[in-house]
């Protein structure tokens, strides 16, 4: 687009002291704060603006330079092409701004801009550049929608993710008195198992993780910031809750407790269990850590980041889908009893649905919308919780989980409190 339809006005432009700290203080949009290090230009973030039609939108940015030829580039994103060069993104750029050190001061460069709506809907980047040289700086750059603040700091495909998140925790809220009901019931009749156990200790934590990212949500609505340790704590909930939920969907395709009590121990058929269970949690935790210390993916729910660590997950999620639906198809082909050849069946559908969910959303894209696709995934996460709380339905689990080994204290008359 042109210069006519990418308008920006100086409300302000000057120098003054400012310490870190400060600045953080004082913001009330979607924030970024970094170190931009690197050689030619680096992208310090990309914000989509909405307008009511009646306000403008505003770029504030406040950097801090020790060395001179630094600038403050606005561009367009599509500008931002695979190979672009510094000096065609300076000169593609609507705004160019020197960032000058005046003296040996910690001097932060103030700049003020404020966007018309004619920009509405259109993807802008907030550039540090030093054409040919290498980039040293510090920044705090906020973006700020018109509006509430239900719309004031969210990109355009991020716009509805604070009302879909209350909505999801309100959802998870209403489904916890089911849960322990459930879970109380198991345990008062002494029929639990380490596949019920692992079942609830995983909706228990996806329980903890939605509430835990809906703060995140609710804060970052009103700072453009959020809170970064409840964002990683929601990530790390996020990682427990699929290790064991995983661990769950296996033991089901196997048909453990529906049509035989144990997978047989030191067989290749464990080892595989094991090995696929192990590479499952692994990279998830390795995925996970590398998103909990990023500073992007402020509205990033799941304890998987991009990169090599992410995308060994996503492999390992892919292949691990494959396998459990094999495996489940192959049980319920052997079973004779009508309703658990279903149940085994569709639980296999149920998991490999759920485990696809991750490489389907990711390999779209992500982009602008990244945010959008974690919230599907969360959905789809949900709908296999669910599926599995009802299939372990105090009324339903002696029905399809009739396949358990008894022991001394699991067996067909421990509910009535009887010794043998």
């Amino acid at each position: 687009f042109g210069s006519s339809s990418f308008r920006f006005r100086f409300a302000t432009m000057r120098w003054r002291p400012c310490l870190a700290a400060a600045c953080w203080l004082t913001c009330d949009s979607k924030t970024i704060m970094g170190i931009a290090k690197g050689s030619d230009f680096v992208v310090a973030s990309t914000f989509c603006f909405t307008f009511d039609q009646t306000s403008n939108g505003r770029i504030h940015s406040q950097t801090i330079v020790s060395t001179p030829g630094h600038k403050f580039l606005v561009v367009n994103a599509t500008d931002l092409v695979p190979g672009a060069s510094c000096e065609s993104l300076v000169k593609a750029a609507k705004v160019v701004e020197p960032l000058v050190e005046r003296s040996t001061e910690v001097i932060a460069y103030d700049l003020t801009l404020n966007v018309e709506p004619s920009l509405n809907g259109q993807q802008v980047a907030a550039i540090i550049a030093r054409c040919g040289q290498e980039i040293s700086a510090e920044y705090i750059i906020e973006f700020d929608n018109p509006g509430s603040w239900w719309v004031k700091h969210f990109s355009c495909g991020d716009l509805g993710l604070l009302q879909k998140w209350l909505s999801l925790s309100l959802l998870v809220v209403a489904l916890l008195p089911v849960g322990m009901y459930s879970w109380k019931t198991l345990e008062r009749r002494q029929v639990h198992n380490d596949l019920t156990a692992l079942f609830f200790m995983s909706a228990f934590f996806l329980a903890l993780h939605c509430i835990a990212f809906t703060v995140h949500m609710v804060v970052y609505a009103k700072n453009g910031t959020g809170l970064a340790m409840i964002a990683f704590v929601a990530q790390f909930l996020d990682l427990l809750a699929n290790c064991m939920l995983f661990i769950v969907m296996l033991m089901m395709a196997h048909g453990v407790y529906i049509t035989r009590s144990e997978i047989p121990q030191d067989s290749d058929e464990m080892s595989r269990f094991l090995m696929l269970s192990g590479a499952f949690a692994l990279t998830h935790l390795v995925s996970g850590l590398q998103a909990g210390f990023s500073v992007e993916g402020t509205l990033w729910p799941l304890g998987v980041a991009s990169g090599y660590a992410g995308n060994t997950h996503v492999i390992v999620r892919a292949v691990a889908s494959v396998f459990l639906y094999t495996k489940a198809q192959q049980v319920a082909r052997f079973e004779k009893n009508a309703s658990k050849k279903t149940f085994v069946f569709v639980a296999g559908c149920v998991g490999t649905l759920w485990l696809l969910s991750l490489p389907v959303c990711m390999a779209m894209g992500g982009g602008p919308h990244a945010a959008e696709q974690a919230f599907t995934m969360e959905m789809a996460r949900l709908m296999a919780v669910v599926f599995v709380l009802f299939c372990t339905w105090p009324s339903r689990l002696g029905r399809l989980f009739d396949s358990a080994k008894p022991n001394d204290r699991f067996h067909p008359y421990a509910e009535f409190g009887l010794e043998d």
